[in-house]
């Protein structure tokens, strides 16, 4: 629980510590914005709240938010706040009045949890209603405006983890071995975070009808080996053994192969966490009664009978008392449910209790036919060695980070740091590939991607970096002239085998 909001008992703060103000990551959000921390003192503010509220950040930072005038009664948002910052659970208050204003918002409120997976902070976000119910009458309702709010945050979040990897890679090469297992640390970190920013995107288009399935015929053993060989360090920091049983007849299914692989890997990952060191994980596939039947079964600490029909639900997780090291959000069978269920399948948790182990048990539609097998692609021509690369990124960090990982693998690499730079270094240095992130400064990189295909043309290789992982922004970036369209963080390693395999000129 999180303790000292409001409480008269803890000591206050060291006289020379200032607020922390977060304003440039909360400019980012289309709504206003501010946090506030477990003594419930206002530390960060963003420029539409000063809008909203009619409170300027100056005036707000610093303050205790019971002792602010924003909406009426304020009693009820420092309740909600508090339950927040106590329970990790989100709230939202449907309609409030703003003080003084007459107008109403509709306010959020979620905690914000540090690396330690600690409570740290209360994140409240508000929406003018009365813009909102403006543009409903005039037939212009603000769709998927909290699809938004989490593109957005998940965008932020991923713009520092990709500098952070490609150090990683950076450090994993030219130090000595403790310092290189060091960074193979920091790069499954990363990983972890990633997928729980994935995790927080997948859950908002579920809930918000978005998901799209691109069904196909999908060898199950096929699927499976993709999820232990993307997870077989993590199986091996736990110090687990995995097993496979899987009938020698292939088990084909009517599946999203992506979201297959996406749904076994949030099974084996759950089974990681809550099963210790020699721990046994077993993955067993079959056919019962016209459908596909996965089995994912642990030797781990199992589950209390009070918790199996809640497991699925959502920020749903074991006790804290347990081990907080085992947490996360509680999204990944949150997501499992919803994906198995739009595949029309099912999904059930059994365990025979605490320190018992668990099992998960998901049924999904068999392929009847081999009919809708797509025909295997034309050998590409061999491409031709790409080693001239330009980066186009204006995150200093990102930019050279991403440069000296390149280089030390004999990439002979330039950088421009807007859009327009990005341009004229093209026409000079004519790289046979660029990496270009698309939220530049001026040109963005939708445009610098035209440009640079109408001056050069198809035989460039044009990749998309970007924090955004929606399917909008891929279609945009290929209709723009990308090649491929890439989400940060990527490791480096893995980028220069896309850039080895990949052929330009390629994009509709």
């Amino acid at each position: 629980m999180a303790m000292g909001f409001f409480d008269a008992r803890r000591p206050k703060s060291h006289p020379e510590q200032q607020p922390v103000r977060l304003e440039p990551n909360l400019g980012a959000l289309p709504f206003a914005a501010f946090v506030v921390d477990l003594d419930g003192m206002v530390t960060a503010w963003n420029r539409l709240a000063d809008k909203v509220f009619g409170v300027e950040a100056d005036a707000a930072i610093g303050r205790k938010l019971a002792d602010l005038l924003v909406v009426e009664p304020m009693t009820t948002l420092v309740e909600h706040v508090r339950r927040v910052l106590s329970t990790r659970v989100p709230t939202t208050l449907p309609e409030m009045p703003r003080a003084h204003r007459g107008q109403t918002v509709r306010l959020s409120a979620s905690a914000l949890i540090d690396d330690a997976a600690r409570v740290v902070g209360c994140l409240v976000v508000a929406e003018d209603l009365g813009i909102s119910n403006a543009l409903r009458r005039a037939g212009q309702e603000p769709e998927g405006a909290s699809d938004l709010f989490v593109a957005l945050l998940a965008h932020e979040l991923r713009n520092p983890l990709a500098p952070i990897l490609s150090a990683a890679a950076i450090i994993r090469r030219v130090t000595d071995r403790k310092v290189a297992a060091a960074a193979r640390v920091i790069e499954r970190q990363v990983g972890h975070l990633t997928r729980l920013v994935d995790d927080l995107l997948d859950v908002s288009r579920i809930q918000q009808g978005r998901i799209e399935l691109r069904r196909q015929r999908v060898d199950l053993a096929a699927a499976t080996a993709e999820v232990l060989d993307s997870m077989d360090h993590h199986i091996k920091a736990a110090g687990l053994r995995v097993t496979v049983a899987l009938p020698s007849e292939p088990i084909f299914v009517d599946a999203d192969p992506t979201r297959l692989v996406q749904i076994l890997g949030n099974l084996l990952d759950n089974a990681l966490k809550y099963t210790g060191p020699q721990g046994v994980v077993t993955i067993a596939g079959s056919v019962e009664e016209d459908m596909a039947v996965l089995r994912v079964k642990d030797t781990g600490i199992g589950i209390d009978p009070r918790m199996l029909p809640r497991v699925f639900d959502l920020f749903v997780q074991a006790e804290s008392s347990l081990d907080r090291s085992r947490g996360g959000l509680g999204l990944g069978l949150t997501l499992v449910r919803s994906l198995v269920e739009l595949h029309g399948g099912a999904v059930t948790a059994y365990s025979e209790g605490l320190s018992h182990g668990s099992a998960f048990v998901v049924r999904l539609p068999l392929a009847r036919t081999a009919q809708d097998v797509p025909p295997a692609p034309a050998a590409p021509a061999t491409p031709r060695s790409l080693r001239k690369i330009l980066i186009v990124e204006d995150d200093r960090d990102t930019r050279e980070m991403l440069r000296t990982a390149l280089e030390l693998e004999g990439y002979v690499v330039t950088t421009a740091m807007d859009g327009g730079t990005g341009i004229r270094e093209a026409q000079l240095g004519v790289p046979d590939a660029l990496l270009i992130d698309l939220g530049l400064p001026g040109v963005d990189g939708f445009d610098t991607a035209r440009q640079v295909r109408s001056i050069l043309g198809p035989g460039v290789l044009l990749v998309a970096l970007t924090g955004y992982s929606d399917a909008e922004s891929s279609r945009r970036a290929l209709a723009a002239g990308f090649d491929l369209h890439v989400v940060k963080p990527i490791d480096p390693d893995e980028l220069m085998g896309l850039i080895a395999a990949s052929r330009p000129g390629q994009a509709p």
